[in-house]
């Protein structure tokens, strides 16, 4: 009998997913967690256990997954964890899936008796995947009604958001008044609701307060940076304070608490969430410092080059890409493969011509020129990484505050591992090279004004309608890339 692993396994492994076979929720084999398996030894297990479910492993992959057994626990992941854009619904309850590309986050089976456990970075870990089966109930992913969830479950592994080290510890905690937050259009408008168990004394403050942050940007957009979004705001966190708190907070404490996240929602310390894509957002989590991996990425999707075949020699890369060395492009390589982004095919040897091959695992996905940016920014990786934030994020040619400030690592920006300082570099070479533009108007914030700044990166965007849309490759390459006669 062909079960859930005999009939999906072609697709996962056409996405570039290899799922090991599962009986039940026991795993058929033993060699899943360390490597994923070739394409001749996923084939023998769909012929050897047909009927198993499709298991993935956590650690293998870089994910956590929060497991909900009750369906009541949804509110506490969404309140704590926050967003994610893959979400699978189990026999009992659902899977929020979160990117954990360095394998730091700890797994635990119902913490403190509460009904969830955290699928990481055990080294038996794994979740059974959209279509596996388990007593009558088939694993799907939620707000999804196409027909292929095999494409959509690894396309959207691919836009995950990291759990929080901040999240993880909380989830580990005893639970305490969690909130959270919705919008609606019911009555008119975009209302925010915030719903949650009551909140106690020794709670009330910390609870507030990452309500009131969430809501606070919302109140901004429809009444402004003035005394009227203040005022909307307070009113928001009275509302709160009364319906939830148990007793609730002093009057004079809410305005106080609601003055301070105004102020921090105005500097840009307490910065909103993302309102475009949060694919960006992610990409540059997981990069890290690795800008130079971030841009060669970049430049070898949009490239002329067999993706599946790729001949990277170091001294024709920096040749290729303006102001690099070849230990650039050595390090770019070497980052590329610990991310799993770049597979090596082939090792290297001495000899003339016996260079190390490569397959391209995923692409970038982006709408600026990689081959342009690089170009116009003289080989500049910092700078063209956060040009590529501010065209795919904001918009290409849009007025935007570049705080460096509220975008660097301590307030836990795009830039997870930038500090201040790079920050700043960068946006200085984007302004030299003219892709940016510093406004003579300023932003009114709290504290002191901040710079605008004109976004004008339409002229180095790619060309849409030559490729496809969901890979972005241009039609050809300016020189000097264009010279090269050969893939790599």
């Amino acid at each position: 009998m062909t079960g859930p692993y005999g009939r999906w396994i072609a697709d996962y492994r056409d996405g570039g997913l290899h799922p090991f076979p599962v009986d039940g929720k026991r795993p058929c084999v033993t060699s899943y967690a360390k490597r994923r398996p070739s394409a001749a030894t996923t084939e023998r297990w769909a012929q050897t256990f047909p009927a198993a479910n499709l298991g993935l492993p956590t650690r293998r992959e870089g994910l956590a997954v929060l497991d909900a057994d009750d369906p009541g626990v949804v509110a506490l992941f969404e309140a704590v964890a926050g967003f994610t854009p893959l979400r699978v619904g189990t026999r009992r309850g659902e899977h929020w899936y979160f990117g954990d590309p360095r394998g730091e986050i700890a797994g635990a089976n119902h913490p403190l008796g509460q009904p969830f456990d955290i699928k990481a970075a055990g080294s038996a870990a794994f979740v059974l995947i959209p279509g596996s089966e388990n007593q009558g109930a088939v694993y799907r992913i939620i707000d999804y009604d196409g027909d292929d969830h095999a494409a959509e479950f690894t396309r959207r592994l691919r836009e995950l958001p990291r759990l929080s080290s901040s999240a993880h510890r909380e989830l580990l905690q005893r639970p305490r008044g969690l909130v959270q937050v919705r919008k609606t259009s019911a009555g008119g408008g975009n209302t925010i609701l915030l719903t949650g168990a009551t909140i106690p004394e020794g709670a009330r403050n910390d609870a507030l307060f990452k309500a009131s942050c969430r809501g606070a940007h919302d109140i901004r957009q429809r009444h402004g940076d003035g005394e009227e979004g203040l005022v909307a705001l307070t009113d928001h966190v009275h509302a709160l304070n009364s319906a939830l708190c148990d007793p609730p907070l002093a009057s004079d404490e809410v305005d106080k608490l609601a003055g301070g996240v105004w102020a921090r929602t105005l500097t840009g310390v307490n910065h909103p969430p993302p309102r475009k894509k949060k694919y960006v957002w992610s990409v540059l989590q997981r990069m890290g410092r690795q800008v130079r991996s971030l841009v060669l990425w970049g430049w070898l999707t949009q490239g002329q080059f067999d993706t599946d075949d790729m001949e990277l020699a170091p001294a024709r890369v920096a040749a290729a890409i303006p102001g690099w060395k070849p230990h650039d492009a050595v390090a770019a390589i070497k980052g590329l493969v610990a991310l799993k982004i770049l597979r090596q095919v082939r090792a290297g040897s001495r000899g003339r011509g016996n260079v190390a091959r490569y397959q391209l695992v995923e692409p970038l996905v982006s709408e600026v020129s990689f081959t342009a940016g690089l170009h116009a920014l003289a080989g500049d990786a910092a700078a063209l990484a956060l040009l590529v934030f501010l065209a795919d994020f904001w918009g290409p040619d849009i007025q935007a505050p570049i705080s460096a400030e509220g975008m660097s690592q301590h307030v836990g920006g795009p830039f997870g591992c930038w500090t201040k300082v790079g920050i700043l570099k960068a946006r200085d070479r984007l302004e030299a090279a003219g892709l940016i533009e510093r406004l003579a108007v300023k932003r009114t914030s709290a504290r002191h004004p901040r710079a605008l700044f004109q976004v004008r990166a339409v002229g180095v965007l790619k060309i849409p309608g030559n490729v496809p849309v969901d890979i972005h490759r241009p039609l050809s390459l300016t020189a000097p890339a264009a010279r090269l006669q050969r893939p790599w």
